[in-house]
């Protein structure tokens, strides 16, 4: 039996088999298994859809040829939930297809189980098209995972882009506000670059760009977890974030 399965099923004993049991032998059992369990990880593409739903705008940045931030964010947000299902990992996504889903609707699907972390993928625009870089951003009133979390990413996803880093901001970011999600959920929201520059649109376009980004992304979640030593002490920035115009 695989250790995951082996370790569900320890659950699901302590849990259904044994109810009522007080015992400080099955206590310290269910902990242990909960301990053992693979973290819950929960990827939010951001956008979707054709409407706006309650702060979640359909698309928001859109490439000079027409390239649509809603359906980068998907096709990096699900390549991304794989590559941590293979490493081990229990993975959800909010979203699978083009469809919306409200702010609170995408953070109840971490709420609900409980997440270790929950990152929110996104492209940013600019009217000037010269305008590149990558950014994290973390709630104003955010917790210090999560800032460990907006850190990781942005030193893994500035590094696979090669574009300037931008830095770690703090806003009224809803969709990874501590009042959504369980309290020792860390929540972050990444900006990877620019859709609005016409030389990244055209990488964007490209599978193996994408899967490098899905990879850094993986990376810094996997970074974070494991409370990698080299992941940089980042001081967040207080910035305006408007969910419909990201740029601070």
């Amino acid at each position: 039996m695989p250790r995951s399965h082996a370790v569900r099923f320890a659950f699901l004993f302590l849990t259904v088999a044994l109810p009522g049991c007080a015992s400080a032998g099955s206590t310290e059992a269910l902990l242990a298994a909960r301990r053992n369990a693979a973290p819950v990880i929960v990827i939010d593409p951001g956008h979707g859809g054709t409407s706006k739903i309650a702060g979640s705008s359909a698309n928001n940045a859109r490439g000079p040829g027409g390239l649509l931030e809603k359906d980068v964010a998907l096709q990096i947000g699900v390549e991304t939930a794989e590559i941590l299902t293979r490493r081990g990992f229990q993975v959800h996504v909010t979203r699978n297809s083009d469809k919306n889903l409200s702010l609170k609707e995408r953070a109840k699907v971490a709420l609900d189980r409980q997440a270790t972390a929950f990152v929110s993928i996104h492209l940013n625009g600019n009217a000037d098209p010269r305008v590149q870089g990558t950014e994290a951003w973390v709630h104003r009133t955010a917790s210090g995972d999560s800032r460990l979390l907006g850190s990781s990413l942005l030193q893994q996803v500035a590094a696979a882009t090669g574009h300037r880093n931008r830095g770690l901001w703090t806003g009224a970011v809803d969709v990874v506000s501590l009042n959504h999600h369980w309290p020792t959920t860390a929540a972050s929201l990444v900006e990877i670059s620019f859709l609005s520059d016409p030389a990244e649109e055209a990488r964007l376009r490209t599978q193996a760009y994408r899967t490098r980004i899905a990879s850094a992304i993986a990376q810094g979640i996997q970074d974070f977890v494991n409370r990698s030593s080299s992941i940089p002490v980042v001081t967040p920035t207080a910035g305006v974030f408007d969910h419909d115009d990201p740029e601070p």
